[in-house]
């Protein structure tokens, strides 16, 4: 059986997530969802998928040692990774923060480098 991650931050009822979560249910995967900081819509996507959810800083590479650790504790070994986390903060360029760009970069890409490097290890040997 395979096992999945999937890292989002706080848009748990869009689209993307389910279609690919019927893919992933006709696939019988398992399924891990690590989520940032909205702790009411995780527990509602956990209610309503019976999903399980790992509360992980997705911008932080220890961060996401850590939950990885704990998935993989939990289950198996990650055979697939879903990089879908992203945040928004909207504004004009001129009234962003240099703080809340660096949000943003630290997040939005980040997590591609953060997330992708805690799995890969042993992925290309299953």
């Amino acid at each position: 059986e395979t096992n999945c991650a999937r890292s989002d931050r706080d848009r748990w009822h869009q689209g993307y997530w389910h279609g690919h979560q019927c893919n992933i249910v006709r696939k019988k995967l398992s399924v891990a969802a690590i989520y940032a900081g909205n702790d009411e819509a995780a527990n509602a996507f956990n209610e309503e998928t019976g999903v399980p959810i790992y509360k992980t800083d997705v911008s932080d590479l220890a961060a996401c040692g850590a939950g990885i650790a704990q998935i993989e504790a939990d289950f198996d070994p990650i055979n697939v990774l879903v990089n879908n986390a992203g945040v928004t903060r909207d504004g004009t360029l001129n009234r962003m923060t240099p703080t809340k760009c660096q949000e943003v970069i630290n997040t939005n890409l980040g997590l591609c480098y953060n997330m992708s490097l805690c799995v890969i290890s042993g992925m290309p040997d299953r």
